[in-house]
């Protein structure tokens, strides 16, 4: 079995509720298997999601110090915009029905257009060849951050809050409402350089194969008396000598195969 508080003492808090709730079968209970909770935070929660916060956040930086401004949109630049429309629904809808696993795969399928989007519309070409394009689609992929960090707070609270504060919000982004995701950013804002969310997990790091007898502390005894015990027909009463650990007396059901004599005596 695995304890969640037992868990908590060696992984980020948020991967460990992200692995929970997209693996969460909602009406059974579920299994947690070390190899897929280390896929998951690579590949989903670094990878994905984790990797798209950070590759925007850290270019927009560089490269123009603080939030640009939104300039002329284009047909991919409204399909972004639609897409969080289209996800704000699915995710709302999904907690209120309680589908939790259904809501945060939503969410997640949002982090990875988001990737598309910024791949698809190169700003690193943008920056030096079309400056005023490559801000409007920081812009957005900014905007794809921002609804993002609202749509995971609940399943991921504390990385959704440095997002949140990130982007110049000044408020805890659970004292916020829904309608956030849709909030102008904050042009302007001088942005820090980000730290990564997540952390990349290894399953060597942490599964290291124990022997399986290294526990055990056996000792040999010298039998110094035998007797037959006095309330069972196949069990012997032993007094025995440990050394340094001093006599002991252990009752042992070695009657029906051995005599008196034959084990007294002996180690």
């Amino acid at each position: 079995a695995i304890w969640v508080p037992d868990i908590l003492k060696k992984f980020d808090v948020d991967a460990i509720r992200y692995y929970l709730s997209i693996n969460m079968p909602e009406n059974k209970d579920t299994n947690w298997m070390w190899d897929d909770f280390v896929a998951k935070n690579n590949d989903e929660l670094v990878g994905a999601y984790g990797n798209f916060v950070h590759r925007v956040v850290t270019f927009t930086q560089k490269n123009f110090g603080e939030i640009p401004k939104l300039g002329k949109l284009n047909t991919s630049d409204k399909e972004a915009i639609k897409k969080i429309e289209e996800t704000s629904k699915e995710v709302s809808d999904a907690l209120e029905k309680c589908h939790f696993k259904k809501g945060l795969r939503a969410a997640m399928n949002l982090a990875q257009f988001g990737n598309q989007y910024f791949n698809q519309n190169e700003p690193w070409k943008l920056v030096k060849e079309d400056e005023e394009r490559c801000k409007t689609v920081l812009h957005v992929s900014l905007k794809i951050i921002n609804a993002l960090s609202v749509f995971i707070a609940s399943y991921l609270p504390f990385s959704s809050d440095k997002i949140w504060k990130l982007l110049g919000n000044k408020d805890s982004i659970h004292e916020g409402k829904w309608e956030f995701a849709f909030n102008n950013l904050n042009v302007g804002y001088k942005l820090e350089r980000p730290q990564p969310l997540f952390t990349k997990l290894s399953l060597q790091d942490f599964m290291v194969e124990a022997d399986p007898f290294s526990k055990f502390d056996l000792r040999v005894a010298k039998i110094l008396d035998v007797k037959d015990h006095p309330q069972a027909d196949k069990l012997y009463m032993m007094q025995i000598d440990i050394g340094a650990l001093g006599k002991r007396v252990l009752v042992a059901g070695m009657k029906p195969y051995y005599s008196i004599e034959e084990i007294k005596g002996k180690k």
